[in-house]
């Protein structure tokens, strides 16, 4: 139960997964790809499951 508590942590605080990276300031023509691949990976009810 503690490993959960310490994976949610890291997710939500030292993470990019929550936003958009940083590297799409200077390659913007790849943030399409990254916004298709979490939306197929379902990353945002992936992290609210974790969350809850």
């Amino acid at each position: 139960m503690g490993n959960l508590f310490v994976q949610r942590c890291d997710l939500n605080v030292y993470s990019d997964i929550l936003g958009t990276p940083d590297v799409f300031w200077d390659f913007d023509e790849y943030e399409v790809v990254y916004d298709k691949s979490r939306r197929y990976m379902d990353i945002n009810r992936r992290v609210e499951i974790l969350n809850q």
